[in-house]
Parts: C-alpha cells; sequence; structure tokens
C-alpha cells in the first residue's frame, strides 16, 4: 500500500477521486517511489490503466504500485484490479466509457507532465 500522499496540491480541474490519483503520483515523486527504466531513464510514477469495476463502469487506477517494478499486460492489469478491490472502488474516479476514461487519464498526465517539469530531479 502506497504511503500518504507528499503534496495535496489542489485543483479546480479533478474530482476528489481524480485529485486522489495526482496525489498517488506526487507521492511517488516526490517521495522517490517511482520507477526509473533502466534503458530509456523514463520515470513512471503511477502508470494510470482503466480497470472494468464489478458495476461494469471503468475505473481509472494505479498500475504501478511504488514499488520499484514494472508490471506488464494481465499481470499488471490483475494488480490494478486486485488494488481497487483492496482500496475500495468507489475511492477511484470511475466513467461510463472506455473513451471517457481515457480522455480523463489524458488531462492527469498533462497534470503529471507539468510537474515532471517542475521537479527539480528533471523531467521525463
Amino acid at each position: 500500500m502506497p504511503p500518504e500522499p507528499y503534496d495535496k496540491i489542489p485543483s479546480t480541474a479533478f474530482s476528489p477521486e481524480e485529485q486522489s490519483l495526482l496525489d498517488y503520483h506526487r507521492n511517488n515523486l516526490y517521495g522517490g517511489s517511482y520507477y526509473k527504466d533502466p534503458e530509456t531513464g523514463r520515470i513512471t510514477t503511477i502508470n494510470v490503466i482503466g480497470i472494468t469495476g464489478p458495476d461494469g463502469r471503468i475505473y481509472n487506477v494505479p498500475g504501478y504500485f511504488g514499488d520499484g517494478k514494472m508490471l506488464e499486460g494481465d499481470e499488471r492489469n490483475n494488480a490494478a484490479k486486485d488494488y481497487a478491490e483492496l482500496i475500495g472502488w468507489s475511492e477511484f474516479p470511475s466513467y461510463g466509457t472506455g473513451a471517457e476514461a481515457n480522455s480523463a487519464a489524458q488531462t492527469m498526465h498533462g497534470a503529471i507532465e507539468s510537474d515532471m517539469n517542475t521537479w527539480p530531479g528533471g523531467s521525463r
């Protein structure tokens, strides 16, 4: 389970559940629990993925868990689903369609990129 968010910077652009995901990213970034690809140097702090919840809605949940390991494919999806079930589906933003979930994730990615550009460790 990830530690408490390092820095909660509220934004009116996000719902409380989306803000929680942004805080998750910031905690991993500023807390040093991100993944740095050894070949490309690319940093991952959250890896938002859409998972279909028990109610058929698409939930954006973390696909990176702050442990320095990058999971892929079914292994990542299953871990994300298990995480959502552990924390509670209602803690994550949900959307009626995959397109809505993707659009929300892209909006969040803009905030993540902004953080990366101002982070003392440099950008991706």
